[in-house]
């Protein structure tokens, strides 16, 4: 396996709140809908690495609170979303 040649990238200003509320209400109702999605559906087309990075973040912070359960069936494959029993975030 070859290395990965390091970037250097400047992070972007981090979000406000309202924001950030505003990309989780995004998930959950994308959830709610179709009770299960993949993550590259929650990504316009010409989204970049940032906001891939962020949705990513914010798909994180509802896995690690239990509100998502996540699958991935092999490194690089599609990762699909699904709401736990639990009551999602509005």
């Amino acid at each position: 396996m070859e290395p990965i040649q390091e970037e250097n990238i400047e992070m972007p200003e981090a979000q406000g709140d309202a924001e950030s509320r505003d990309m989780q209400s995004w998930i959950s109702s994308s959830l709610q809908r179709f009770r299960k999605v993949t993550f590259d559906s929650l990504l316009p087309p010409e989204a970049d690495r940032s906001a891939a990075a962020h949705t990513l973040y914010k798909l994180l912070e509802l896995l690690s609170s239990r509100h998502v359960t996540a699958q991935q069936t092999e490194p690089y494959s599609h990762i699909t979303i699904s709401p736990t029993a639990l009551r999602m975030p509005a």
